[in-house]
Parts: structure tokens; C-alpha cells; sequence
């Protein structure tokens, strides 16, 4: 088994290479090629010839039925976290690889922060808590109601408890180890949360990049230099907020600092989305707070219409969008990091001058939501990034 990532920035021909690879070995090789959306499972099916799991009377024993027959198959991310034991060892027995188009999203999860939530899901006999290796199992019956994300975690996952306080679950690396060949396309691979759980579960991997389409064992440039005339970015003084835009900082701030930067919004779409579609004006925040964020007047600029998910990957659906609105400070959830630290996979906060490993990350998850707009086109956008943090961290990779 061999877990690469082809490691290369958006638009430089990962998905191309991954047509091209599985054209040139469907007939000799069994291959899956999974994706985050269904445009790209359709997309791939269609560019390739190759199968698709129906859903009658489900995808999964549509899937089980191509796999015994050793079809090759284009499927989606959550299929493929729902293949089951009897699944993988037919792919294992039959030398399947897998294409991964994207990281998987939510690689490692955080399910509760409050301590005593734990303690009183021990002491009822729901979970056990192994005294050694922290791994949490459950206990009760599979049909039980309360905590359901935990014990659905720990029937499809690994769970642990963090600090006695936090639970924290992560994918099973089995999925991956049952391929003989794993190809991972994604960007800024060493910081993305699947190679975190690699490091941790102490599974091997190589970082390759693409040089004019073909696979290179070489580190990657990260740097987007190439993009600097196409991304203009927003730099009116009074539009740079000093106030935390992170998912706790949101939290905690004052209507009136709410209203701030819901008016500062407001108007950065007003001044450069003038004769621009709303489809074409794109904005994200966190999901909990964006309908607080929303302008109450008759004709706010940007609403729940064009609001697309801070976490968006794989998607075309914007690829239309010129005019987009940042409005994140994205910050690893400290259990995550405890976990990270924990298991002494680096994990580093960095410093004001250099970013680290947590930086980098939030780096990575902007580029791919920016890559959402039509920039992917080659085409020039307009960007309001109101957090300073952000900001910077973006003009660094551009210059």
C-alpha cells in the first residue's frame, strides 16, 4: 500500500491528470476515484466510461455489486466513509486503487467541550473511557437516542477524550489501507487535517507535485505569486477590523460591532458589485452567525441567497462569482490541537512574522473557497477580508 498526495495548487491540472491516469489504466487496473460533490462523481463517470452506483435500492449495494465484479467506479466522499468491512476486503482481495479528488473534509472532528458531559456519559454507562489510550467505545445499544453523534462516530470511526474534557473522533484509516495505491489530489498537503491523522496513526505517505501534468517527487512552491493581478483585494482603511472574527470571537461580539461589519460588508458590495449579478457576489461566515450579518434595510447587497459555506470544495457552482466577501478568521478548534500536540504531531501556532502549521491551514482553507469564484477561470475578482490575520496571511502568499 502506497499513500501519495499530489500536491499542486488550483487550476495547474490535478483533476486532468487524474482523467488522463484512469484512461490509461481502467483496462488493466481497478480503479475508484472519489470526489467531494456529485458534478465531479458525474464528471468523472463521464470523462472516464466508467460506473456510478445507483441508488436503487441503494448506492451501497449498488457499489458492493460493481466491486465484486471489479468495476472501476466513480463515487462520492461520503460513499466512500460508508464502505463497510465486507466492502474492503474486496477491494483489498481484488488490488484496488483510489483516486481521492480533495482531502476529506471534517478529517478530525470535535463532538463536546463541556467536561462534565463526558463524566456523565460515563457514569451512565453510555461510554467507556480507556485509562491508558483514551479511546472512547460505546456502550449502549446501537438504537440509542442521546449523544447519537458520538455513537455514530464510534461505530464509523476512532473516538478519544482529550484533557478528560473535550471528545474528539477522526475517521478510520483502515479505508485507505485497504488500496493498494492511494493518489490524494489537494493543495498545501502537510497541512490539511487528513495528513495530521496520517502523522498521528503513524500511516506512511509521499507529497509529490504535477510538472506539466506528470507526477514529480519534489517539494511543492507555495506560493501564489502567479495569482496577484487577478485577486484585488480590499484595503480601505476603515473596512480592517480589529475585533476576532474566529468562531468564538463571532460569539462574543456587541451588536454593535455586528452591525459594524455587516455595514462594512454592505458596502463593499455596494461599491464594487455595481451592474454585477447577486448571483455573481458571493460571501461566507460562520453559518451560526451569517443571518445576524445580513443588512436590514430594503435592498442589502448580500443575503442567504449568495451565501456559500466557509468550507466549500470541488464546487463549479460559482465559478461565476467576481465579487466575494470573506468575512472568517479560521482558527483549528484548541481540542483538535490538544489532540495534535498530544500524539507530537506538529501542530505549531507560528509567531506574527511566520505563520506555522496552524496559519498554513487557514491559508490552505481560504484559497479553496476563494478558488469557489471565478478566479478559477483565470478571471479577475474583487476580495473583502475584513480580518486582519487573514489578510496578511493571504498578500503573503501572493507576493
Amino acid at each position: 500500500m502506497s499513500i501519495t498526495f499530489i500536491d499542486s495548487v488550483m487550476g495547474s491540472g490535478k483533476s486532468t491528470y487524474a482523467i488522463k491516469y484512469i484512461n490509461q489504466h481502467k483496462y488493466t487496473t481497478k480503479i475508484i476515484v472519489a470526489s467531494p460533490i456529485l458534478d465531479e462523481v458525474d464528471r468523472y463517470a463521464h470523462n472516464c466510461g466508467i460506473q456510478q452506483p445507483l441508488d436503487i435500492p441503494s448506492k451501497a449495494s449498488n457499489l458492493r455489486r460493481l466491486l465484486q465484479r471489479g468495476e472501476s467506479v466513480s463515487i462520492s466522499h461520503a460513499l466512500l466513509l460508508n464502505i463497510d468491512e465486507g466492502m474492503l476486503g474486496e477491494i483489498k482481495a481484488q488490488g484496488y486503487e483510489l483516486i481521492l479528488d480533495e482531502v476529506i473534509a471534517d478529517a478530525i472532528n470535535v463532538h463536546y467541550t463541556n467536561k462534565d458531559t463526558l463524566e456523565t456519559m460515563v457514569r451512565a454507562g453510555l461510554v467507556n473511557v480507556d485509562p491508558d489510550t483514551q479511546k472512547i467505545t460505546w456502550l449502549e445499544a446501537e438504537d440509542y437516542e442521546d449523544h447519537m453523534d458520538v455513537r455514530d462516530a464510534c461505530r464509523e470511526g476512532e473516538v478519544y477524550a482529550v484533557d478528560n474534557q473535550y471528545i474528539v473522533s477522526h475517521l478510520n484509516t483502515s479505508i485507505f489501507e485497504a488500496f493498494s495505491k492511494v493518489q490524494i489530489m489537494t493543495y498545501m498537503a502537510p497541512y490539511s487535517m487528513l495528513a495530521k491523522l496520517f502523522m498521528v496513526k503513524s500511516v506512511p505517505f509521499n507529497i509529490a507535485t504535477l510538472d506539466q501534468g506528470r507526477v514529480v517527487f519534489q517539494t511543492p512552491m507555495y506560493s501564489g505569486k502567479q495569482f496577484a493581478s487577478l485577486i484585488h483585494l480590499d484595503n480601505t482603511p476603515r473596512r480592517q477590523l480589529n475585533f476576532k472574527l474566529s468562531v468564538s470571537g463571532q460569539g462574543k461580539l456587541s451588536k454593535t460591532k455586528r452591525n459594524r461589519l455587516s455595514s462594512y460588508t454592505n458596502g463593499f458590495f455596494t461599491r464594487y458589485g455595481k451592474g454585477v449579478r447577486r448571483s455573481e457576489r458571493i460571501w461566507t461566515t460562520y453559518r451560526a452567525y451569517a443571518e445576524a450579518l445580513v443588512p436590514t434595510g430594503t435592498r442589502p447587497q448580500f443575503d442567504m441567497n449568495n451565501f456559500v459555506q466557509h468550507s466549500a470544495k470541488g464546487t463549479n457552482q460559482y465559478s461565476n462569482a467576481s465579487v466575494a466577501a470573506y468575512l472568517v478568521d479560521k482558527h483549528p478548534h484548541p481540542a483538535v490541537e490538544k489532540y495534535l500536540v498530544k500524539h507530537r504531531v506538529p501542530f505549531a501556532r507560528g509567531t506574527k512574522s511566520v505563520p506555522g502549521d496552524q496559519g498554513l491551514w487557514a491559508l490552505s482553507e481560504m484559497i479553496q473557497w476563494i478558488w469557489r469564484t471565478r478566479i478559477r477561470n483565470k478571471e479577475s475578482i474583487r476580495l473583502y477580508v475584513p480580518s486582519k490575520r487573514m489578510k496578511k496571511l493571504l498578500e503573503g502568499w501572493l507576493q
